[in-house]
């Protein structure tokens, strides 16, 4: 995974529209302890702990990424079936 070194700062893009940037947002970072979780429409961070966004990121998978390719941002649901044996 290649990551930028700030927020908002975009990625190069080498491979046009295989390169798939992305960033998370909404994650709550709590400073006690290395505890996060996500907001949601439903629900916000809890007390002490802060919303807080990524930098964006670019995934390269080093595997057959199936129909996803080697830049998507996630694992082909397929081929992590196969991986872990599960349907």
């Amino acid at each position: 995974m290649y990551q930028m070194p700030r927020i908002g700062e975009p990625g190069p893009d080498p491979g046009g529209p295989l390169t798939q940037w992305h960033q998370h947002e909404g994650i709550c970072f709590s400073p006690f302890g290395f505890e996060f979780s996500f907001e949601t429409p439903f629900w916000t961070c809890p007390i002490g702990s802060t919303s807080i966004t990524t930098a964006p990121m670019l995934h390269v998978w080093i595997i057959d990424n199936g129909k996803n390719g080697p830049f998507a941002a996630d694992l082909d649901k397929a081929v992590q079936r196969e991986l872990t044996g599960r349907s």
